[in-house]
């Protein structure tokens, strides 16, 4: 294991740096999210499997934000759908049922 702090290599399950004397498990505080690796701050991949350690620098999109469609065009599908929808249901009321109560009337 490498010392982030003094660059030294050190055994895998060294706790101290045998140079410099840090904590290793401080100064490596981080491990390769494939294999557990302790790993320094400086390494962009590990040294055990070869994972990529740190995300690029470019920002990915949101995936919420690639779903969404600028306005005009949910307006436009919003306008499709609801004319869809009053084509395809009767637009009529129905008749209410005639209900006596007590003597009809004629």
């Amino acid at each position: 294991m490498i010392c982030s702090e003094c660059q030294t290599e050190n055994a895998s399950n060294a706790k101290f740096c045998e140079n410099c004397g840090k904590t290793l498990s401080q100064v490596n505080n981080q491990a390769c999210p494939n294999c557990g690796t302790i790993f320094s701050k400086e390494d962009k991949f590990c040294n055990s499997c070869g994972s990529l350690l740190k995300e690029s620098k470019q920002k990915k999109p949101s995936l919420l934000k690639d779903k969404l469609l600028p306005r005009e065009e949910r307006y436009r599908q919003a306008r499709q759908l609801a004319i869809k929808l009053a084509q395809s249901t009767e637009t009529s009321i129905p008749e209410a049922p005639i209900v006596y109560i007590g003597e009809k009337i004629t």
